[in-house]
């Protein structure tokens, strides 16, 4: 189904928009702390031990990629919650 053929309640959906991109910021700081980890062991330059890297960047960039996946579906749910009813819809085109 197309989004644009609903109507929706402006604020809920602000709302639910502007959550999914901090959300979705929180996410990239998460993948980025994985990656800057691998980085810096490959480079040399870290003082972690080379297993506790890896180890530590790939579990924050699952963790990112599962928030990603959170996001997207509660995204979701709150712009089918901001959808306004069918029968408002009905009724104002009536009038």
């Amino acid at each position: 189904m197309d989004d644009r053929a609903f109507e929706y309640d402006a604020a809920k959906r602000t709302r639910a928009n502007n959550l999914a991109v901090l959300r979705a910021l929180v996410a990239a700081y998460l993948a980025w702390l994985g990656f800057s980890l691998i980085r810096d062991c490959v480079r040399g330059a870290s003082t972690l031990s080379p297993a506790f890297a890896w180890t530590g960047g790939l579990v924050f960039i699952a963790a990112a990629f599962a928030f990603a996946f959170y996001i997207r579906r509660q995204w979701k749910r709150e712009l089918a919650a901001a959808r306004l009813p069918k029968q408002a819809e009905d009724a104002a085109q009536s009038e």
